[in-house]
């Protein structure tokens, strides 16, 4: 049994060192040789693309809106005076659907999220620690996703509005939450 681990062993340290300059062909620094991009059509669904001309028309030029946003563009992990970046760092890779911002200052002054359908919320609330409200029902269902960004961006002081995506948004009222 022995005998039969130890050329299993000999066997992996010499298949390694014949088929490891195979490898590092795929793994050179030119990625694009061996993938695949494809241009996407659009940044924004059609939904999206609704909110956002209701948004602009909202805020009559006064903020500035960028959507699908990175989380980690509006908060970093560390203290406030050391920024540390780490690979694992929870808030890369998601992002906000639409962040408003001081046209003066580019700070944020609140996020959007668009529930889609997903989340059976009624109407528009605030995240918890807002002003607004929402019921339990659609608290249970919301995503993990948005639990975490609506946590991290209270903490830090951003409000969050959910907005249930609709074919109809009222502009004045838009404006109000906004305000």
């Amino acid at each position: 049994m022995a005998i039969i681990f130890i050329a299993l062993i000999i066997l992996t340290a010499l298949a390694s060192f014949y088929y490891a300059p195979i490898f590092r062909k795929y793994i050179s620094d030119d990625h694009t040789k061996y993938t695949s991009y494809f241009k996407k059509e659009f940044l924004l669904s059609a939904e999206e693309q609704d909110f956002f001309r209701a948004l602009e028309e909202a805020v009559k030029g006064e903020y500035l809106i960028l959507p699908k946003l990175d989380l980690s563009n509006l908060v970093h992990v560390g203290n406030e005076r050391h920024w540390e970046y780490s690979p694992t760092d929870p808030t890369v890779g998601r992002h906000v659907d639409f962040a408003i911002f001081y046209r003066e200052s580019f700070t944020p002054k609140l996020v959007i999220e668009l529930d889609h359908n997903v989340h059976n919320s009624p109407g528009v609330h605030e995240a918890e620690g807002g002003h607004g409200s929402h019921s339990a029902h659609a608290e249970e269902e919301k995503p993990a996703k948005d639990h975490f960004v609506d946590e991290v961006l209270n903490k830090v002081g951003i409000r969050v509005v959910h907005m249930k995506v609709s074919h109809f948004y009222n502009t004045e009222e838009i404006a109000k939450l906004i305000a």
